[in-house]
């Protein structure tokens, strides 16, 4: 179990909080807020909040850095103003009651990613600064 973390430059000038603690936990809920436009989704991840025994914690991208912030409370949906967008909740129900077996982080300079190595899937977040800082969400079944 670990976490790793890739980065030409200082991790610690692009990654602020620790995900260590989340390591070796039974994932509950993972729970992706994305923006909603008019109804169109203008990005699937605005951040994503994971639940373990110890409650929740938030994962965000912001401008290529990566925040990991515990201590968060559960999740609810925001609606917005006419044309400001709704924050909608969304539920990876696949990686419910799976143990966190590694997360790995990876700065570059187009974009920043975080896998989440769950027991049998994969799920990374992919935050592409190159296309208005969006993030998208890909999920990868493994071998437990």
């Amino acid at each position: 179990m670990s976490v790793t973390i890739h980065s030409g430059e200082a991790a610690g000038l692009f990654i602020q909080g620790d995900p260590e603690t989340l390591v070796g936990q039974i994932c509950r809920r993972l729970v992706p807020v994305a923006f909603v436009v008019d109804g169109a989704v203008r990005d699937e991840a605005n951040e994503v909040l994971i639940e373990t025994g110890e409650g929740w914690t938030q994962l965000c991208f912001d401008h290529g850095l990566v925040f990991w912030r515990p201590g968060r409370e559960a999740p609810e949906p925001y609606a917005g103003g006419p044309g400001e967008g709704d924050f909608v909740l969304g539920e990876i129900a696949e990686a419910a009651d799976r143990r966190i077996l590694a997360i790995d982080t990876e700065v570059e300079e187009i974009e920043s990613r975080v896998t989440l190595r769950l027991a049998g899937l994969d799920v990374m977040l992919i935050a592409d600064r190159s296309r208005d800082a969006t993030t998208v969400i890909v999920r990868q079944p493994r071998d437990a």
